[in-house]
């Protein structure tokens, strides 16, 4: 059973990698942990352990997370996780995060039956083990690979230069991109969706790191 410290880190690097979309969702702190709490003691988050390969240091402290569902369990999950909001408190407490969360669930990529979709990837700044990311990446596409993907997705937001260049390198291509806003806030929300056909590659460059499982 994982420790509540492994929780907490788990929820952060989940809180990382979705930092647009959260930002357009929420409004203070204290509400996005307990939504990320509910989602994970429910068993509904895209990042729960099943979905989830996570990178740890020397001392076994997680820094790095990853998360790949193929269309049919991303289709699940979040089924399951809007039946959780809708018999949660926050559908009653948190009318306006409800419908901010429906609106940036219309500017996500839309799978193909045959995709895999990258949900998160993450790595805790200066952990002090170099390329976890791109190691990570890789275990992604491997993942999809062996799930008998054609493809594996993602959306990206428009504003994470960084993360647009990582793609970039590893032969993402875009596919489409959305965007979306909120009357009552202001706030926008603009997804790129990228794709790389992982069916094309016949194999990996052999990568190591401690502790990835």
């Amino acid at each position: 059973m994982a420790s509540a410290d492994d929780v907490e880190m788990l929820a952060r690097l989940a809180r990382l990698a979705s930092a647009a979309h959260d930002a357009f969702v929420f409004d203070d702190a204290e509400v996005q942990e307990r939504f990320y709490s509910g989602l994970i003691d429910a068993q509904v988050a895209e990042f729960q352990p099943r979905f989830s390969t996570v990178a740890c240091d020397t001392a076994g402290k997680l820094i790095g997370l990853l998360a790949v569902l193929t269309a049919a369990e991303l289709k699940t999950v979040r089924l399951k996780g809007a039946m959780w909001i809708a018999r949660s408190k926050l559908a009653a407490s948190e009318p306006q995060l409800v419908r901010r969360l429906q609106l940036a669930a219309s500017v996500g990529v839309r799978l193909q039956s045959t995709d895999s979709y990258l949900s998160r990837i993450a790595v805790l700044a200066h952990c002090g083990i170099p390329k976890v990311g791109q190691i990570l990446l890789a275990a992604a596409i491997s993942q999809a690979r062996s799930s008998g993907a054609v493809r594996l997705v993602l959306d990206v937001s428009t504003d994470n230069c960084r993360a647009r260049k990582f793609y970039d390198r590893a032969d993402f291509h875009e596919i489409g991109r959305a965007r979306v806003e909120d009357a009552a806030s202001g706030r926008t929300l603009e997804f790129l969706h990228l794709a790389l056909r992982v069916s094309d590659i016949s194999a990996l460059p052999s990568q190591s790191v401690p502790n990835v499982s």
